[in-house]
């Protein structure tokens, strides 16, 4: 049924090259623009680049990438903008979450308008990171992110609002900074001082008089050492701290919130949310992300099947656009992966059928931002770049990848392989407008694997999971299968199951890129020893 389905590629799809130069020319354009000293790229005001930092942890998760530079600068680019965050003023040391941008070079003085697609992104390439590179604090950065949208951002419905205000009672950050004297007089006058001394709250202040919390001055090792206090009792000592601030300032005036719910924006949060339930095991993270896809499927989605763009006060907005259409159907494999419901890639199937009959048109590969049954316009657009959030044909190849993998559908894949291929230019000239393309070349260029699992029973699925640990973070998709489970009510997947049995009544993994697969491996040591090459 899928195959016959097809929307046909336009006609003259460009040839340019995806290979390992493209992703080097790439890294280098990047490395040219790396502040070296305080992290992050180019100079004030300094905004975060999620998407970029997920294409390099792509490029350092692979073992045969040879990059130029090498891989520890690649490393270095990771590393120093994701500390240079972490310890800055951008981030809300007390309540989590991270502002928009920052003024300075520094990332201390932030633009305080929190947004939920930073908050959404950051805290996915801060849980990736922390995995990969095997660092419990960005994994600590990315849980306090998502904790702040759930308990700050949420509708009562169980989707996400869209932004909160810099200003409150007219001035803008005031929600958000401190004197000694208020810390001392919430904390006591020992707790308190020790407090304003490790995040660097002073009499002077460093911004109009007031303190924005932050570690960019001294570490907090540095500051159990300058009080002879163990790390770890300083630490779990200022954990307690925060929280009893955090209660303190919500008492004061909140800045005002944006609480229409968007589409692509909901997305995003709702892939955070399911990838932090895998990396970071935290379960409740997935009851979270299908309670927000359950609310835009009842509230989003018009009769006729239709996405629309925002919801607000049950009200609908226009319909939607290609980023909503690729941001969900991602947001639905990300999802699918955390609870191995497949009903969430038939509607992500859904969406793409749609997503290619509405966006499509005459040029070669890509596809346009608006769609064909919206008003006419002079020129359609096409969205071709990232902004602050991915790029409309970039989610849409991203999401052709990934379900061409999860249905077998090699013409999704093939046309996956059209869009990255008409956007390499951008990568090669301007990666940090194109770290979305980056993420979808590297894993074309690298062939990343696709892992299906077929086991006798749940236990043994989850055993094999687990055996599997953090390489699961370096594939382009998992399917997973319990016996004959799904086959007649989810028919979407079907063919990446079909003559793929559980050897020998045990788990069993099967390991392919591309069209080429690998021996299958049976039991949970063959799937452990795979994991750990």
């Amino acid at each position: 049924w899928i195959q016959q389905q097809q929307k046909p590629i336009p006609a003259g799809t460009p040839s340019q090259p995806l290979d390992r130069q493209l992703l080097d020319d790439a890294v280098q354009r990047l490395g040219a623009e790396y502040d070296r000293e305080h992290g992050g790229f180019g100079a004030a005001p300094k905004f975060p680049h999620a998407m970029t930092l997920e294409f390099l942890l792509n490029l350092a998760a692979d073992p045969g990438f040879e990059s130029a530079p090498s891989r520890a600068f690649i490393g270095e680019m990771i590393r120093g903008n994701l500390d240079g965050m972490a310890r800055g003023g951008i981030y809300d040391h007390i309540g989590g979450g991270f502002a928009r941008y920052s003024v300075d070079e520094y990332w201390l003085v932030p633009h305080f308008e929190k947004m939920l697609y930073d908050n959404a992104l950051l805290a996915g390439v801060y849980q990736s990171a922390a995995v990969a590179l095997r660092n419990p604090e960005w994994a600590r950065v990315a849980c306090e992110s998502l904790d702040y949208l759930i308990r700050d951002m949420r509708d009562a419905g169980g989707a996400f609002h869209s932004a909160e205000d810099a200003d409150s009672e007219g001035v803008e950050g005031k929600f958000y900074v401190w004197s000694p004297e208020e810390v001392e007089a919430v904390l006591g006058k020992n707790t308190g001082s020790r407090f304003c001394q490790a995040l660097d709250i002073t009499c002077g202040g460093n911004f109009e008089g007031q303190s924005i919390p932050n570690l960019l001055r001294r570490s907090l090792s540095e500051t159990a050492e300058d009080l002879q206090v163990p790390l770890p009792a300083l630490t779990e000592e200022l954990k307690l701290s925060k929280q009893k601030l955090l209660e303190h300032r919500a008492r004061r005036d909140r800045p005002a919130k944006d609480d229409k719910i968007l589409v692509g924006w909901n997305a995003l949060a709702i892939s955070a949310l399911a990838r932090a339930a895998v990396s970071l095991d935290r379960p409740d993270y997935a009851a979270v992300a299908t309670e927000a896809a359950h609310f835009i499927r009842k509230q989003l989605v018009r009769e006729s099947g239709r996405l629309v763009h925002s919801w607000r006060d049950g009200r609908t907005g226009p319909e939607a656009f290609l980023d909503d259409y690729g941001c969900l159907a991602v947001a639905l494999t990300d999802l699918y992966q955390a609870t191995w419901d497949e009903s969430w890639i038939e509607w992500a199937v859904q969406l793409v059928h749609a997503m290619l009959e509405l966006f499509s048109g005459d040029e070669p590969g890509l596809l346009y931002y608006t769609g064909n049954d919206t008003a006419p316009l002079i020129a359609r657009m096409l969205d071709q770049h990232d902004s602050s959030v991915p790029g409309g044909n970039a989610m849409a190849a991203l999401a052709l990848l990934r379900l061409g993998s999860l249905t077998g559908n090699t013409a999704w894949t093939e046309w996956a392989d059209a869009i990255a291929r008409s956007l390499s230019p951008i990568l090669r000239r301007a990666p940090v407008a194109a770290g979305q393309v980056g993420v979808v070349s590297a894993l074309i260029v690298l062939q990343s694997p696709q892992l299906v699992l077929v086991a006798p029973d749940a236990a043994s699925r989850d055993a094999a999971l687990q055996a599997l640990g953090s390489s699961r973070l370096k594939t382009l998709t998992i399917a997973a299968r319990v016996g004959e489970a799904d086959k007649a009510q989810h028919m979407s997947m079907n063919s990446v199951f079909e003559h793929r049995t559980a050897i020998g009544g045990l788990p069993t993994l099967y390991v392919c890129r591309g069209q080429s697969c690998e021996t299958p491996l049976s039991g949970i040591d063959p799937i452990a020893k795979w994991a750990g090459r």
